[in-house]
């Protein structure tokens, strides 16, 4: 035993030596999967909004461009209706009555259909919570047409106005109730 060297025990020293080495390895490579994949979230969130806002609009647009326009009640058939109106009344006066009862009749059954649109839209599991939609009037101002749901205001705001008049999509971000909400602006353009 003269001559042995003494032999060192691998001991806590070198086992967190070593642990500290691992954490140095992987915290990084943890740290930027883990802001990788919060990103990859964000983005796909923003995506699905994007396309629920756009499919939205394009079902609305279609719904006006294949029903009639909204602002001017009865829609395509307005002349074929006026004229066999024309024909069958007989005296301006009784004709003019009759176009205008036409004309509300014609306007009350689209906004009952536009409702049931915005009630069919709301009720899909798509995360709107409330649909307004306003058309311009000759006044160049945003007239109230239909909206439904419990956040619809149902008159325009400064965004709405401002979305029409920049004619793009404006969105604000709103909390209530501690909780966070979009609010989008979309100028359509309905061709009918």
């Amino acid at each position: 035993m003269l001559g042995q060297k003494p032999v060192r025990a691998v001991g806590w020293n070198l086992g967190l030596r070593l642990y500290l080495v691992l954490v140095a390895i992987f915290l990084p490579t943890f740290l930027s999967y883990y802001v990788y994949t919060i990103r990859t979230i964000e983005m796909l969130h923003e995506t699905e909004v994007e396309d629920v806002i756009r499919m939205t609009s394009l079902r609305i647009e279609h719904w006006a461009s294949s029903f009639g326009a909204l602002d001017v009640p009865g829609g395509r058939d307005q002349e074929a209706l006026t004229d066999e109106l024309k024909r069958i009344a007989g005296d301006s006066e009784q004709q003019a009555a009759l176009v205008q009862e036409l004309r509300r009749i014609s306007l009350e059954k689209q906004k009952e259909a536009l409702a049931q649109e915005l009630r069919g839209i709301i009720g899909e599991a798509n995360g709107i919570e409330g649909l307004s939609l306003f058309v311009v009037s000759a006044d160049g101002l945003l007239t109230p047409v239909a909206s439904h749901g419990p956040s619809a205001a149902g008159k325009p705001v400064l965004e709405d106005a401002d979305a029409q008049s920049k004619n793009r999509q404006l969105k604000i971000d709103v909390v209530r109730n501690n909780q966070p909400f979009q609010s989008v602006s979309v100028p359509m353009h309905v061709k009918g």
